[in-house]
Order: structure tokens, then C-alpha cells, then sequence
């Protein structure tokens, strides 16, 4: 588990943008009711929104968020978190956005004691969350994407013991593996699903009718309702295509008459409607975790790329922004429903564009970014290195599940080139209790150094993990 305190990390846009809600849109429908009930929910120690993409679950936590009186600790969720060491991080960091010193105790134990449990550590957090004095509530979004046990185990013990002040909203495509039964029957659990957050029509109307100011007759807002499967995303894509057609009955039809996902019609008309530099630009940033001018004008070279940014997102558009700051997201729907245009890109086109990706991300020592990008690009060379600049302080700091991740993605060749890859996962063996891995992976780290130039690193380490087998009898 890590010791390094999140209030220390670097604060790079990467880490920045997973803190904080989008910025409400002047083109998105209020859900009135829908917010009085997460109002409500504060009541209870758990919230779910449960439904597919494409339903709002993270527009209306945004709406929600933005009202004045509300203390919030936001966190946007990804794969890179099923690393508990990642996630507590991460967690603790939202958390600050609360308090600033919430987390500090449970750092200081880390520190200080070796074997320390986790739940003594979640205890002491705890304890830190207690001493807040208002209501709070801890946001996650994306939950979908963790899948790792023990990061489920780390929430449902925190579900147990969190104090009366805090409470947890979560938002997902999928249902999360808590005792929400338990929950339920003691009335602790409220639920947001799929059918509350499908647009009714009396929604459908106020979308086209109020905020886009379409003057839609009722007859085609139903038939546009049926054929998007009451889906708000899907609905708003077609109050955008919209604007785009001077005859409304010539868009209602070919709509219907369309035999693909209600998305997918629409985010290809959207983008069709672009011109030729924007669905360019579209094209080439698709391959990044988040949207920024110069993070764009370095992979693009457009050298308009803030001022496209800021248009899509000013015409809601394809991409959200986050927070006040020129930070933006590309809506995770949009990526799903163009998965097949984009991924027509040439090979080396792809290549050079995530190349120059992990060249900014490298540049701001972003090393697990770079390291994505350049594994992206098939530059294993390049990812080899970034692995044995970083594996032995990733290892102090807990981060054996993305260091596993990453070896994994390395062909043999590189092993052969760079004999601390073989050193990391003896290391990594020593720590999960796998000795009997260990002499393969040592001799393949001697057999790598016998050809390096600079040997005396993995010798050093290699000597060690001799001394510990000779010393645990081995």
C-alpha cells in the first residue's frame, strides 16, 4: 500500500480532472425530480444510479453537485484504480476536497507500522471522517470499471463502519457486489435504475420544447422518444442533429427508418455535420484519457485545438468540460458509437499520434500515461524503459498490481535487453509469497545483465534476493 500522502502528488491535469464534476450545460435538461430525490437520498448511507451508458447517471450527480449548499468528494473512476494502492490513493484525495487533512492519520500508520491491516487503516480514516461536522457525500462515478476484489472488500468494510455524516453515492452500468439486501431491509439504501432515469415524454418535451427551442409537435417528440429508447444521451444527440435540418419530418423518418443503435445514427450524423479539420481533430484525440489544448496541439499539431475544444464543448457537442479549467472529457457514448469510424485509422497513423502522447505525458513525468501511450504505440523499448525507472518505487509505494500489469504487456525481447525486469518480478514474488518463482527470475535477470552496459544496478539487486533466499533457507 502506498505512503506517499495525495495531498503531496503532483497535481497534473490527469490526476485533476478525476476531482471534479462537469460543468452544468446550458443544453442539458434539469431533472427537478430527480435531484429533490438524491436530495433526499442524503438520508441514507448508500445511493445507486444503475443503468447502461447514455442514461445521464453523470449529468445529474453534476446537477446535483453544482447546488451551493452541498459539501461533495467527487471522484471519476477508471481501470488504472483496481489497484488498491492507486485507489486508496485516489480516495483520500476526494476526501480532501472535504477536509484537507482527512487521510493523514491512516498515512501516518502505513508509515509507520509494517503488515499494517487494512482495516486498521480504513479505521483511522474513518476516525478522520468523524471529526467532520456537516453532511457530506462521497461521489463515485464509473464504478463499473473496478473489478478488483480486494478494492470491493476495502468499500464494503468502509459501507460497514462509515459514520452517520458521509454518504456514499455511486454511479454504474453495473450492480456493485455489496450486501445491498442488508442495506435495503434497513432502510440504509436508496435507488436510482434505469426506468426512473429514461426520459418520459413530459422530459422529451421540455429537452426539445424548453432548452433547444424546437417547437416540436407532440406526434414526432414521441416518435423520436420510441426510436431513441428513452435515452437521454440519444435524445439530446437528436435535439443536436436537429439544428442541422431544416425539414423535421425528413430527419424523424430517416431516423426510424434507420436499422443501427439510436447512438450510433446519431453520433455519425453529429460528426458528418462537422467540418473536415474537426472530424479530424476528433479522429486523432479519441486516444486520450482527457482532452487539454496543448496535451491536443502536441498529438494533432492543430494549432487551433483551444479554440475547437471550447467550440464542441460551448455547442455540447461530444465532449464535456470539467470544472471550471480546460479540461475536457469525450463522452464515453460518443466513443462507443464510433468505435468502428475510428478505429479505420491507418496503423502508423495511431502509432505516431500515441507516441507523441507519451512524449507530453513523459514531459510532465506522467510516467503511468506514458507508459500507456507508448505500449499504445508498440514502442516496448520505450515502455521497457519506463518500467525499470519506476518499478522499485512503485514497489515502496504498494503498486504491485499496476507493476504486474504492466510486465505482462512486455514481449520476451525486452526482458532479454533489460535485465531489471527480471529483478521487479523476483521482487514482486518475494512479496506475494511466490519463492518458488524466484530462481527462474533470477536467472533471467543474470543471463539480461551478462550483455548490459551498466550491470552493476541489477547485480546489486540481484546479490540481495540471493542473500533473502539463503537467509529464508531456500
Amino acid at each position: 500500500m502506498s505512503t506517499e500522502n495525495p495531498s503531496a502528488s503532483a497535481d497534473h491535469n490527469d490526476i485533476a480532472y478525476k476531482f471534479a464534476a462537469s460543468a452544468p450545460h446550458k443544453k442539458e435538461f434539469y431533472r427537478m425530480g430527480l435531484v429533490n430525490q438524491l436530495n433526499a437520498s442524503m438520508k441514507k448511507r448508500l445511493t445507486l444510479l444503475t443503468a447502461p451508458s447514455g442514461f445521464g447517471k453523470t449529468t445529474l450527480l453534476a446537477h446535483w453537485a453544482a447546488q451551493p449548499h452541498l459539501k461533495t468528494a467527487w471522484l471519476t473512476l477508471e481501470f488504472g484504480d483496481n489497484d488498491p494502492a492507486f485507489f486508496f490513493r485516489n480516495f483520500i484525495r476526494a476526501l480532501q476536497q472535504v477536509k484537507s487533512n482527512i487521510g493523514q492519520d491512516a498515512f501516518l500508520v502505513l508509515q509507520s507500522q509494517e503488515n499494517v491491516s487494512m482495516e486498521k487503516v480504513l479505521l483511522r480514516l474513518i476516525d478522520d471522517i468523524g471529526m467532520v461536522l456537516q453532511d457530506f457525500v462521497i461521489v463515485l462515478d464509473n464504478f463499473e470499471k473496478i473489478q478488483a476484489e480486494p478494492v470491493h472488500n476495502m468499500l464494503s468494510y468502509f459501507l460497514e463502519n462509515q459514520p452517520p455524516q458521509c454518504h456514499l453515492f455511486i454511479a454504474s452500468r453495473t450492480e456493485p457486489p455489496f450486501e445491498l439486501a442488508k442495506l435495503r431491509s434497513a432502510g440504509q439504501l436508496s435507488e436510482i435504475r434505469k426506468p426512473h432515469l429514461s426520459f418520459t415524454m413530459d422530459d422529451a418535451k421540455g429537452l426539445f420544447n424548453e432548452v433547444f427551442k424546437l417547437e416540436i409537435p407532440y406526434g414526432d417528440v414521441s416518435a423520436l422518444v420510441v426510436r431513441a429508447e428513452s435515452m437521454p444521451a440519444a435524445l439530446k444527440q437528436a435535439a443536436l442533429g436537429l439544428e442541422y435540418y431544416e425539414n423535421l419530418s425528413a430527419f424523424v423518418t430517416e431516423f426510424e427508418k434507420d436499422e443501427r443503435e439510436p447512438v450510433v445514427f446519431l453520433s455519425e450524423i453529429l460528426l458528418q455535420k462537422q467540418p473536415q479539420p474537426v472530424q479530424t481533430f476528433l479522429k486523432q484525440v479519441h486516444i486520450l484519457p482527457f482532452l487539454t489544448p496543448s496535451l491536443c496541439l502536441t498529438v494533432t499539431g492543430n494549432a487551433d485545438s483551444a479554440g475547437i475544444l471550447k467550440s464542441l464543448a460551448e455547442a455540447g457537442h461530444f465532449l464535456r468540460q470539467i470544472g471550471d479549467e480546460e479540461i475536457y472529457l469525450l463522452q464515453e457514448i460518443f466513443l462507443d458509437a464510433t468505435a468502428d469510424i475510428f478505429s479505420g485509422l491507418q496503423d502508423e497513423k495511431i502509432i505516431n499520434l500515441n507516441l507523441r502522447a507519451s512524449l507530453w505525458f513523459t514531459q510532465r513525468r506522467n510516467i503511468p500515461r506514458a507508459f500507456q501511450h507508448a505500449v499504445a504505440a508498440k514502442n516496448f523499448d520505450l515502455a521497457g524503459q519506463f518500467v525499470e525507472e519506476e518499478a522499485m518505487e512503485m514497489l515502496k509505494r504498494g503498486e504491485l498490481v499496476t507493476l504486474l500489469n504492466w510486465l505482462q504487456k512486455l514481449p520476451s525481447r525486452v526482458y532479454e535487453a533489460r535485465p531489471m525486469l527480471s529483478v521487479c518480478q523476483a521482487w514482486i514474488a518475494i512479496i506475494s509469497g511466490q519463492r518458488d518463482k524466484i530462481p527462474s527470475y533470477l536467472a533471467k535477470a543474470e543471463a539480461a545483465n551478462r550483455h548490459s552496459k551498466t550491470p552493476e544496478a541489477a547485480a546489486e539487486h540481484i546479490a540481495a534476493i540471493r542473500d533473502y533466499l539463503e537467509n529464508v533457507g531456500e
